[in-house]
């Protein structure tokens, strides 16, 4: 009561001017996001770091000022071409015609970011400020002296992150909560959720469409924005606009092949340069070393993860990528395509159970995620144990298998995604891919009806039907 009557005596002028000198003195205030370094990258020594960070930096940019690698298959609604010497009469000063793709008739006052490092010559400006552009004819005068033996075309970016920025915007609001600035899995929302918000840094999704070895499609990303992911913590953005939602898918995959990139090149670099590495080196020579590394071999290896892991997420949306069973789900009590004197649904039972199938071992001889998998202790991918029984995914955490029983699939309930993901496996994860096992189609669509059995999707389907031989016609 004292409390309560000593705050009433204060006047409310007061109380303001208490509150306004607070937030002048800085409580409340917010720094600046950053993108945080790979855990790999955090095992270098600090100069091999630095130099990660600053090929990260010179091909991605920061949260701040955004870059994109031209390979990358994203649409980040720029501006990119080409500029070169144009043919003048001897005596003449070299002047520089520029070709542009993208809807922009003048680039007098835009800056150029030049990209093709590997073609042009050294000393090249890594940046162009454009002091005057004849839309007419496409000749074009820098502000900065450009060397004259420049001979070969030099490729270039402007204004190249416009859309990518309000994509970023969009993650910043809806997405970061959960998936971090970076894209890490590690926003404040992560810490009470279960399963994990994606680390889109390892550039695995678990529901995908695409096919074993594959990334996931533009479509898969769309889906899980629009409808969710049923279970989790991933909600159903249903009130996004299509516009809205490809632009947070092009930042997602952005991050994804940022993070990708690094975590390549960290492990390339740890080779030689991790701490661990470097222990009992001579510490003169080792600094040589890594000078070295730094500046002839570096830049070369980020062009090559760029290339690599930009084709992979390209190859994606190929429709060679995509699973597209040839055969539809057949009707539970109807003789199986592969075995007639048994029904589609108990010859799925009988893969469920066998030992080719291994389904129980996880997922319970009655589906409720129990197996015996569930009680086992498992090995890391460095052969060292974790600390607990059970199963972990790519990420390191612990997952628990579906109960069947329950009648939710994270993937999406439609028998064709069922059939992706025992086909394809759920990536990341210990779910295996049934398709490279040795399952047939027709043995997986008769593993998918046990499976939505299983679920509940035939209420009217007993026990005894399953032990009954399928009905003669």
């Amino acid at each position: 009561m004292m409390c309560s009557k000593t705050v009433r005596s204060v006047p409310g002028s007061l109380l303001l001017a208490v509150i306004v000198l607070g937030l002048l003195s800085g409580c409340g205030r917010r720094s600046e996001p950053e993108f945080t370094a790979d855990p790999l990258t955090q095992t270098l020594l600090p100069e091999a770091q630095a130099a990660v960070r600053e090929q990260m930096d010179q091909n991605f940019g920061t949260v701040q000022q955004l870059q994109v690698p031209l390979e990358a298959p994203i649409n980040w609604g720029g501006i990119n071409g080409t500029i070169e010497q144009v043919s003048v009469a001897e005596g003449e000063e070299p002047h520089w015609g520029v070709t542009i793709s993208g809807a922009v008739e003048r680039l007098s006052g835009e800056k150029l970011r030049v990209v093709s490092s590997s073609d042009h010559v050294p000393g090249f400006p890594p940046v162009l400020t454009v002091q005057s552009h004849s839309g007419r004819d496409g000749i074009v005068k820098f502000e900065e002296e450009l060397p004259a033996d420049a001979t070969e075309p030099i490729r270039f970016v402007a204004q190249p992150v416009h859309r990518l920025l309000t994509g970023q915007a969009l993650y910043m609001q809806h997405c970061s909560a959960c998936h971090g600035v970076s894209g890490a899995g590690d926003g404040p929302q992560s810490q009470i959720l279960n399963p994990k918000p994606r680390d889109f840094r390892y550039g695995l999704l678990k529901y995908t469409s695409t096919s074993i070895g594959h990334k996931a499609s533009t479509d898969d990303l769309r889906k899980t924005l629009k409808q969710g992911i049923a279970g989790t913590g991933m909600p159903a953005f249903k009130a996004l606009a299509n516009q809205e939602i490809d632009q947070i898918v092009d930042y997602a995959k952005y991050l994804a092949i940022r993070g990708e990139v690094e975590r390549a090149v960290a492990t390339d670099a740890a080779i030689d340069f991790s701490k661990s590495a470097a222990e009992g080196q001579d510490r003169q020579e080792l600094a040589a070393d890594l000078e070295d590394y730094a500046d002839e071999d570096l830049p070369g290896i980020f062009q090559d993860e760029i290339a690599r892991i930009s084709d992979q997420w390209q190859q994606a949306d190929l429709e060679s990528s995509i699973v597209q069973p040839a055969l539809t789900l057949p009707e539970p009590l109807e003789p199986s395509r592969t075995d007639e004197s048994l029904t589609s649904l108990a010859n799925g039972r009988r893969i469920y159970l066998s030992k080719a199938g291994q389904c129980a071992s996880c997922h319970g001889e009655t589906g409720r995620g129990d197996g015996t998998q569930t009680q086992q202790i498992h090995k890391r991918p460095d052969g060292s144990p974790y600390e607990k029984p059970g199963l972990h995914d790519a990420w390191g955490h612990l997952v628990k298998p579906r109960d069947l029983t329950y009648g939710v699939f994270h993937g999406g309930r439609d028998p064709v995604e069922i059939y992706r993901r025992v086909f394809a496996g759920v990536k990341g994860t210990p779910m295996p891919a049934y398709g490279m096992s040795g399952l047939s189609e027709p043995e997986i669509w008769d593993l998918v009806n046990y499976l939505l059995y299983l679920a509940g999707d035939y209420p009217d389907v007993n026990e005894s039907d399953l032990e009954s031989p399928p009905a003669s016609n």
